[in-house]
């Protein structure tokens, strides 16, 4: 049984995914250890959204977000680190 292409099309975006990238990216200009993991979290909340409805857009988004918060997450916590311990000066 073929499936309707009604059923196929993206109807919208999902906002959680679009405030997951926002999120990444501001967290490599400013406070990356305490908004990665916010960009994280809204990601995977935005992917979970996103396979319960497939007429929701917007999982590229999510991925990159998961791609960007982590890598900034992880440079964050090293620069602090790096910072307390008075390397980084």
């Amino acid at each position: 049984m073929a499936v309707p292409a009604s059923a196929l099309t993206i109807t919208r975006e999902s906002e959680e995914a679009n405030r997951a990238l926002k999120l990444a990216f501001l967290g490599i200009f400013c406070f990356g250890f305490i908004v990665a993991p916010m960009a994280i979290s809204a990601a995977l909340n935005a992917r979970r959204e996103i396979a319960g409805d497939r007429t929701i857009g917007g999982l590229g988004k999510a991925n990159a977000a998961l791609v960007i918060a982590p890598a900034v997450l992880i440079v964050s916590v090293v620069g602090l680190i790096l910072r307390v311990k008075g390397i980084g000066r």
